[in-house]
């Protein structure tokens, strides 16, 4: 018996050694999995994420993972702020709207745009008093920033209807309360603010982005020329993801909403709404043409001083805008891949 007792317990033993063991490798194999996986600082606006899918759903499908690479999500609550860290090199890649981009070059910074995320996805929503533009002359209508993509296309409005209003410059996490308290006559913003002021305030769809600029370019991916140089394979990993976030977007929008939902805090219900708004080109790229016309306004109206475009418009745009790494995905078939297979939800 007491054999019987020492070879059980040898037994028990043997085996619990082997767990340990087997515990052991998968831990030493997971530290060497994660030993492998690159490092990419990524610099995002807060509550934006209908703009900038690519973080989100690139996450939470694994497709970060699947190129090996391991995200640090750096949230900032404006452009600006997010350019300040961009420019002392805290970010390896931003996303932000065109406007800011533009803004971002004429100060020094390194910044080169290398992928678009989405097109549109702006909205001015006005008092139920208001019916046309005109209407406005004078009053006050709320932008998120000065020089900022809502507040251009505005200029472009007053412009064209030779009608001044006064510009207001409103947080858009502000812009429901500043609506329903009469501080503004109108809100110009991206969404899904417009309709989340539109629900609260009552106020009615006037514009949509392309109302006012066909084919308006909005948020897109900045990184640095010298991180291009350093790691032209991570440009070329975070633009496949982009595409295949943006076909997961064009593919799935409801589980797309889901994941978008939960990861800005936004209600399901209201970003459905304001998807309607939204525009995901395919394949991803940057709209040249109404950038150039952004790009001029800032310069009209002395956002850009004319003197920081040198030598000319084109040169300086064609510095800006490195449009290789769009090109690639193309030549190198991965979209025609995507448009063959699809992607999974």
């Amino acid at each position: 018996m007491r054999k019987e007792g020492f070879l059980g317990l040898f037994v028990k033993l043997f085996l619990l050694s082997a767990v340990i063991i087997g515990g052991i490798g998968q831990i030493t194999e997971t530290y060497a999995a994660d030993a492998k996986m690159q490092k990419v600082r990524i610099g995002y606006l807060v509550g934006d994420q209908l703009h900038q899918p690519v973080l989100p759903i690139g996450e939470a499908k694994g497709y970060f993972k699947e190129e090996g690479l391991q995200v640090e999500a750096l949230q900032y609550k404006g452009s600006g702020i997010l350019l300040q860290h961009f420019g002392a090199n805290e970010c390896d890649f931003g996303l932000v709207g065109i406007s800011a981009a533009i803004a971002g070059k004429t100060t020094g910074a390194d910044v080169v745009i290398v992928d678009s995320l989405n097109h549109g996805g702006s909205a001015m929503v006005v008092d139920p008093s208001i019916n046309k533009f005109e209407d406005l002359r004078d009053q006050p209508v709320g932008t998120p920033s000065v020089g900022g993509n809502q507040h251009t296309l505005l200029t472009i409005l007053e412009k064209k209807h030779s009608c001044p209003v006064k510009k207001v410059t409103v947080s858009p996490t502000d812009s429901a309360v500043f609506a329903r308290n009469k501080e503004v006559k109108a809100i110009f913003s991206y969404e899904p603010w417009p309709t989340k002021v539109a629900e609260s305030a009552g106020f009615k769809l006037l514009y949509k982005s392309d109302d006012v600029l066909e084919d308006q370019q909005c948020c897109l991916i900045l990184t640095h020329r010298s991180y291009i140089k350093a790691h032209p394979d991570v440009v070329e990993k975070m633009v496949r993801i982009n595409a295949k976030a943006t076909k997961y977007m064009r593919d799935h929008p409801d589980e797309a909403i889901k994941i978008l939902a939960q990861a800005s805090g936004h209600d399901v219900n209201l970003l459905t709404k304001a998807f309607k708004n939204m525009s995901y080109p395919w394949p991803p790229v940057v709209s040249e043409k109404s950038s150039k016309i952004i790009l001029q306004e800032l310069i009209d109206t002395g956002k850009v001083k004319a003197e920081a475009i040198k030598p000319d418009l084109d040169t300086w745009w064609n510095e800006l805008y490195d449009k290789t790494f769009e090109k690639k995905l193309v030549e190198s078939g991965y979209i025609q891949k995507l448009e063959k297979e699809g992607v999974p939800k």
